[in-house]
């Protein structure tokens, strides 16, 4: 049975199941009635009719439950299915060669399905080892059909091992299902001729909906029987190397049921609900991503269900310490027959620590150490950047500040007393600039440079101007004296380039500073005539 065929059974199955659900209904009703007299709103058991109501409604209940459930339906559509094909195309089964010793088969399998390389099987973790999923490729390895693995529940998984391996088996199952950690070994599969497979095999552990645990296996056999080992071996290696990225957790969403099985790491590194039901909806609901970035991860879901193609975003996830950490997602589409996607595979990387180290590396490059604003380069492009970009309509405002006197406070108080200084001043014109959306920076020993982004009113500019300079009164650590610093500002026009506004700003700085030095001389001037006078 291909794809198609399935899906074409689980949608008749459906169907039938919803009408005997409104047959079922209806005699519900009836029996109601039989029992109920609505006009008088008061109990009316007629003998023999509400009996006889409640045997038909109870009959109607077995026989919905017991005998045309969902699985006995699809059963019944599978083997009708299978006559009519039967009827119209018989093919005579092809019968392997028996054997009663351990053998590899020689010929390598074709599979017609670039997404899917080996055998797969999924199978309960309890005790039954029900199977739940087969690939064609496995089912055509041991010989046994899906409808006798799936749907008649003829064979348990762990009948399909070797007998003296069973014990190992368990074992390894009971390890993957505890520890969540994937495990690489060898078994001999029992095929349903009697052939005995050897097999490289890769075990690993998942949730369904109820939260049940299933294992999922990679079968791959070896290419020929002299060089058995040694191929198993080399696909070992390449198998190794492919889970080695399992360290990422990894999930496979079903796009119809809108469901979700996950890798069992999710609950070590992930602090928030796993939601293996409704996704679509509890994405947003569980905070699993930071509220920043639902959006983008919606969007993501929404286009690679459109066309399966290969998508990754850098998101925050909330994390075991109850803080969201960094990851890459990465999801892709697998498409049926139809080239409809049916399901969404992905993987989650954690970056986090990667992406500290990066950010830490983006300070150095981009912040001055000791003020913590943008260095010279890193404003002037962000300056730079804006000017270019920046509609007609909008309007800048940058300001140049010279600290007076600088080098006094240095020879006078010492080096440590001016880093503190110039420490206090990033401060203050770092919280200048946050407060009116723009951004500060250091381009000398004391000179800074700060810009707004967005001057609504030009009006506004002297007050603003008035604002930074009260702003920068510092009083010098241990003393009482007062340090202060020189502005000039300037509102950016059509044709400036950053050199053209930088230097009609630093045009105004110099103005302001020989208006400062001439108000500070005569300051002086009148303090000297007035000690003469007394």
């Amino acid at each position: 049975m291909n794809n198609t065929d399935k899906q074409r059974i689980d949608k008749l199955t459906r169907i039938i199941c919803i009408i005997l659900n409104i047959i079922l209904f209806i005699i519900g009703i009836w029996a109601i009635s039989e029992l109920y007299d609505f006009e008088d709103l008061e109990l009316d058991f007629d003998w023999p009719e509400s009996l006889s109501a409640i045997i038909v409604f109870g009959l109607a209940v077995f026989i919905r439950v017991k005998v045309f459930n969902k699985k006995n339906i699809q059963i019944l559509l599978f083997k009708y299915d299978q006559e009519i094909d039967d009827t119209f195309s018989y093919q005579e089964p092809v019968r392997l060669q028996e054997s009663e010793n351990y053998s590899t088969c020689t010929e390598q399998y074709q599979v017609d399905n670039s997404y899917i390389l080996e055998g797969l099987c999924s199978f309960s973790a309890s005790d039954d080892y029900e199977i739940n999923y087969v690939n064609d490729v496995f089912s055509e390895m041991i010989g046994y059909t899906k409808e006798d693995m799936i749907i008649q529940k003829h064979v348990a998984f762990i009948k399909l091992i070797a007998v003296e391996e069973r014990d190992k088996f368990q074992k390894d199952v009971l390890y993957v299902s505890l520890e969540g950690k994937d495990l690489h070994t060898f078994y001999h599969i029992n095929c349903c001729n009697g052939q005995i497979i050897f097999m490289s095999v890769y075990l690993k552990a998942v949730r369904d909906v109820n939260n049940k645990v299933w294992i999922q296996m990679v079968f791959t056999k070896a290419k020929n029987q002299d060089n058995n080992c040694e191929q198993l071996r080399k696909d070992a290696n390449r198998n190794e190397i492919l889970l080695s990225q399992l360290n990422d957790v990894v999930f496979e969403i079903d796009v119809e049921e809108d469901s979700m099985t996950y890798s069992m790491n999710w609950e070590n590194k992930l602090a928030s609900n796993v939601p293996i039901e409704r996704v679509s909806e509890q994405i947003r609901k569980e905070k699993i991503f930071h509220s920043d970035d639902v959006d983008c991860i919606e969007q993501l879901f929404r286009d690679c269900k459109l066309d399966g193609v290969l998508r990754e975003e850098k998101v925050q996830l909330y994390g075991k310490d109850k803080k969201y950490i960094w990851c890459i997602v990465k999801l892709c589409g697998v498409k049926d027959q139809t080239g409809k996607v049916v399901r969404l595979i992905g993987t989650i990387k954690d970056c986090d620590k990667e992406s500290i180290e990066i950010e830490e590396l983006r300070k150095k490059v981009e912040i001055d150490e000791l003020t913590g604003l943008y260095n010279k380069h890193t404003i002037q492009e962000k300056i730079k950047s804006y000017l270019v970009n920046k509609q007609d309509s909008e309007s800048g405002l940058m300001f140049l500040i010279d600290m007076d006197k600088f080098k006094e406070v240095n020879d006078t108080f010492g080096h440590y007393t001016g880093d503190v200084v110039l420490e206090e001043t990033g401060l203050i014109l770092k919280e200048f600039a946050q407060k009116y959306q723009g951004d500060a920076g250091r381009i000398g020993g004391d000179e800074f440079i700060v810009f707004l982004y967005h001057i609504a009113n030009l009006d506004s500019v002297e007050s603003l101007l008035r604002e930074l300079k009260n702003n920068l009164k510092i009083t010098i650590p241990n003393t009482e004296k007062i340090f202060s610093g020189s502005v000039g500002a300037g509102v950016t026009q059509a044709d400036d380039t950053f050199e053209s506004l930088y230097i009609r700003v630093d045009n105004k700085l110099y103005e302001e500073k020989k208006r400062m030095k001439s108000e500070r001389e005569s300051y002086k001037k009148i303090q000297t005539q007035t000690e003469l006078a007394r």
